[in-house]
């Protein structure tokens, strides 16, 4: 298992997706997807070639799907860093730029 770490954009990708959640269903609702989402990551970090590579994207990038939304993330072989979070409707190409 390697270290996760969440880039300061990530960490507001997430409240952003609680807030949104949480006001559009429940508190409870937004708690589980995060849970959700941080078992992912947990995942990832025991896995992390488990994504795609996206070098359209960004040097080293990697995406996987989770509830709704995609991580985009990078890794070596002692830190896995969650740059992007970002809603499977949103223009992937506009918030990630390398």
């Amino acid at each position: 298992m390697i270290a996760v770490y969440k880039t300061p954009q990530a960490k507001i990708d997430l409240l952003d997706c609680w807030l949104y959640i949480a006001t559009e269903n429940s508190p409870n609702t937004a708690d589980k997807v995060l849970l959700k989402i941080e078992k992912t990551l947990s995942m990832l970090s025991n896995n992390p070639d488990a994504g795609t590579s996206r070098p359209e994207l960004g040097r080293n990038l990697q995406s996987f799907p989770t509830s709704g939304y995609t991580l985009f993330y990078e890794h070596d072989i002692k830190q896995l860093t969650l740059v992007r979070m970002l809603h499977g409707s949103m223009d992937v190409g506009l918030h990630l730029k390398d």
